[in-house]
């Protein structure tokens, strides 16, 4: 039975990295606040993933035309070329994939090394984008004492998290999940962590509430916490599940192992709160997740579910919290 292995080993680097800290590039809407181009970002990423499986109406070509218009300026730096190189081979042709040959396994269209591309766009993107431009607003927020200049950065990393500042103001439906804005990813598996979406709005609010005290940039700290661990348990989701399937090298294992290579991604825009300037992983180390040939090598469940606890480890969460 093939399993996929190689790919993990680059999970158990720890948490100790030299990667700078990024600052998002400036946009003219800055000046005035009008956030409003954070919302039409997520809009664009909605058609994207619209048009990422079989169902797809829009040409490659399209896709990658609006990402460089309309995403691509509000990416990290070091992601940017990544999502270029991806997006023209998400889907690669109708033949049924195999090792060495791209094309579809069941339903889903991967790789010639057994990767569903458009889930590393999909997953990556929560990192690339929504977390760079919450961590850049964050980090706005930690220089300035002034309440007024707290409160407007703060507002853009929400907006950045959520889609639109409003929302959160929106309330959470009978079964406890919040409304998800167009097109975004965090919010909608954010409703899939037990009550992090009630522990992280409610974070949120108090950080507002203290904006003009010294205890602010401590509920910022705890705002991050809760979001990066968010990001990283639901990796863990996806490696666990990947771990624990019997069925050899399948459509349900390749989608599972590559929605878990999406997140492992973006956990380099994981901002370690415990060392100021630093982040969870390097650009290199994230990239080499999705490198890996997932035909290639064999491993079993438990090398699997070795490496998901090295990162439950890293992020400081229980390892069966992630369901």
């Amino acid at each position: 039975m093939k399993r996929v292995f190689l790919f993990l080993v680059a999970i158990s680097i720890i948490a100790v990295s030299c990667k700078k800290e990024e600052t998002p590039k400036p946009t003219p809407e800055e000046p005035t606040q009008d956030l409003t181009y954070i919302s039409d970002v997520f809009k664009s990423i909605k058609t994207i993933h619209d048009n990422l499986g079989g169902d797809a109406v829009m040409p490659l070509e399209g896709m990658l035309a609006m990402y460089k218009k309309d995403i691509k300026p509000y990416v990290g730096n070091d992601a940017q070329a990544d999502f270029e190189a991806w997006i023209p081979v998400i889907r690669e042709g109708e033949q049924e994939a195999s090792e060495g040959q791209a094309g579809k396994l069941g339903k889903r269209y991967i790789n010639a090394k057994g990767v569903e591309v458009g889930q590393l766009v999909k997953k990556g993107l929560i990192g690339a984008f929504q977390l760079h431009g919450f961590n850049g607003a964050m980090m706005a927020a930690v220089r300035t004492s002034v309440k007024e200049e707290r409160i407007a950065a703060l507002d853009k990393a929400v907006t950045f998290l959520l889609g639109d500042k409003t929302y959160l103001d929106k309330t959470p439906d009978a079964d406890g999940n919040y409304p998800v804005y167009d097109g975004n990813q965090f919010v909608h598996y954010m409703n899939k962590v037990g009550d992090m979406g009630d522990q992280i709005y409610a974070a949120i609010k108090d950080a507002y509430a203290k904006a003009g005290e010294d205890t602010f940039t401590a509920s910022l700290v705890k705002i991050n916490v809760l979001v990066t661990k968010t990001v990283a348990i639901r990796g863990v989701h996806y490696l666990k599940h990947a771990a624990a399937l019997q069925n050899g090298y399948d459509v349900e294992e390749a989608h599972e192992l590559s929605e878990g290579l999406g997140f492992c991604y973006s956990l380099q825009f994981a901002y370690n709160s415990a060392q100021p300037g630093q982040f969870y992983m390097t650009s290199e180390q994230a990239r080499a997740f999705t490198e890996y040939n997932l035909w290639d090598t064999e491993a079993t469940p438990a090398d699997i579910e070795m490496k998901a606890k090295e990162i439950a480890e890293m992020f400081d969460f229980n390892y069966d919290d992630a369901k």
